[in-house]
């Protein structure tokens, strides 16, 4: 299901919450779910012909939707936290610069509440934020919820559970969206995206 990640300055119309989950399968019937939720983020983000407003960027994962397939891209998470103009914050502002790295992992696909017995295996090689750009020894189509766990070897230790959801899938390279991490992870993970973290990229 898409995912709206509400930026500070329009936090106001959402009740405070940062983040709004609807059903839609495209992105402009996300944001009427929203604004159905919401009243007045359509009004905020779209002009009286149906457009993005001009200073008002839309991102569908990391991409400009503007240079996409607009409001007709299909959705499976989609991130609002691109706002330049009278709302101003723009998306550099608030995306993470991310790291190149080389993390051992090992996962497991959930199936509803369930998690599969078998597991696969692989390599972190960019994280960014919650966002993990890995390789993967089996097959993880878009929308596939997961278990992981990384191995941090500048720590000598193994994460906790990662709980998150495969966005997109390039042979065998999958980008994966964490959607839940315990504080001690959190901060090894926000830690990678300091300026003067070092590489651990092989």
């Amino acid at each position: 299901m898409p995912v709206f990640r509400i930026p500070g300055p329009l936090r106001s119309l959402s009740g405070g919450e940062a983040t709004v989950t609807v059903e839609a399968g495209d992105l402009r019937s996300a944001i009427e779910q929203l604004d159905a939720r919401f009243p007045g983020f359509k009004g905020r983000l779209l002009d009286d012909q149906g457009q993005p407003r001009q200073f008002v960027n839309l991102f569908l994962n990391d991409e400009d939707v503007r240079l996409g397939q607009g409001l007709d891209a299909p959705v499976a998470l989609y991130e609002l936290r691109g706002l330049n103009g009278r709302w101003a914050q723009r998306r550099e502002a608030v995306a993470p610069a991310g790291r190149d790295v080389s993390l051992p992992l090992i996962g497991w696909i959930v199936d509803g509440k369930q998690v599969r017995t078998e597991s696969f295996a692989g390599r972190v090689r960019h994280v960014a934020g919650r966002r993990l750009d890995a390789e993967v020894d089996t097959t993880l189509a878009p929308l596939t919820n997961v278990r992981l766990r990384l191995t941090w070897p500048e720590l000598g230790r193994v994460s906790g559970d990662l709980w998150g959801k495969v966005t997109t899938e390039t042979g065998g390279r999958v980008v994966i969206h964490l959607t839940s991490v315990d504080p001690a992870d959190a901060t090894v993970l926000d830690g990678m995206g300091a300026p003067d973290a070092s590489s651990e990229a092989s």
